[in-house]
């Protein structure tokens, strides 16, 4: 394992011990929303202007069948939810908002069994996509009705995606298991015309085409990279790289955007630091000078895979100041 260039962390929230964040979304104002997966709860973490940590507050808890995996701001304070289980997608609609008011999420698709939705992303105003963990392959969501509907087709399944890959499956509750999460971690990048995405059964790290016209798939997938235990992802397009959460690894990798490169590197987590346990995901601050520097990620504190000295920490949300 290579070890990571200077990467400068701090904790910006801690949540409830056995917390397990799985994703988040930095909005204009600088807060953070999170969601707890087997919790299926969805957090408010204040801008982090002030003195540190900052105390999260409980915005929202589905029912235990809907396990909370991701967001996409559609709009301005607009964000949709996918939830796994019970697939379901949710409008939040925060425009207006302050902290301490209630939120009613409105559902507004319901995927067909066995749909496993996970990673998401904002393909061009109206059209998302989401990868599906279960049937190994990625949705593409397009909303109507003003964003409160939304219909769901095959956008496109490809060997790439599968599930299991010789993995045990994952116990979902005391009646069911399901197959070990295949497609993952999943953007767009604008600038390159590519989707780009992860798969945690195969460790892979691929991207395809996307036709600028009909937002359709071009051509086969490109591999880019094999890296184990990849989660989610976010983009460089500036420097043409890519920051990979390795879940329950404890560490961020950085890897080309290209085909043909000669390997990833650890960005933060090598050697290990207390400071990074289990990041899950990893988003860009909104700041205007944040895209390419300085990220958030939410860590499972040892959920999952304790650190050597047994010890489970908080779940946190941290800022990662890459050098």
């Amino acid at each position: 394992m290579t070890r990571s260039v200077a990467a400068k962390i701090t904790t910006i929230a801690e949540f409830p011990l056995h917390t397990m964040p799985e994703n988040l979304v930095v909005r204009a104002d600088g807060s953070i929303l999170v969601v707890a997966s087997p919790q299926c709860e969805v957090w408010y973490v204040p801008a982090p202007t002030g003195p540190l940590p900052v105390e999260p507050l409980l915005l929202h808890s589905f029912d235990k069948t809907q396990l909370a995996q991701s967001f996409v701001e559609a709009a301005p304070d607009i964000f949709y939810v996918f939830t796994y289980g019970d697939a379901v997608l949710h409008r939040f609609d925060l425009r207006g908002w302050t902290p301490g008011e209630k939120v009613t999420p409105a559902k507004i698709l319901q995927f067909e069994p066995p749909a496993g939705p996970n990673g998401s992303a904002l393909l061009a105003p109206g059209v998302m996509l989401v990868a599906d963990c279960v049937e190994g392959l990625i949705w593409r969501v397009d909303l109507t009705d003003g964003g409160a509907g939304a219909t769901a087709r095959v956008w496109l399944k490809h060997d790439t995606m599968a599930a299991g890959g010789g993995h045990p499956p994952v116990k979902f509750s005391e009646t069911q298991e399901v197959p070990f999460p295949g497609i993952n971690g999943l953007r767009y990048g604008p600038k390159t015309g590519y989707v780009y995405y992860t798969t945690s059964s195969l460790g892979l790290f691929m991207r395809v085409a996307v036709d600028p016209v009909t937002l359709e798939p071009v051509g086969e997938p490109e591999h880019l990279m094999d890296i184990a235990n990849v989660d989610d992802l976010c983009l460089d397009e500036k420097r043409g790289v890519a920051y990979i959460t390795r879940h329950p690894d404890h560490i961020i990798e950085r890897a080309s955007l290209e085909p043909g490169a000669s390997g990833s590197e650890a960005a933060a987590g090598s050697p290990f630091t207390d400071a990074l346990i289990g990041p899950t995901s990893i988003d860009w601050g909104r700041g205007p000078d944040d895209y390419g520097r300085v990220a958030y990620v939410p860590t499972d504190g040892g959920v999952i895979k304790l650190p050597s000295d047994g010890v489970l920490r908080p779940a946190r949300l941290i800022r990662v100041e890459f050098a």
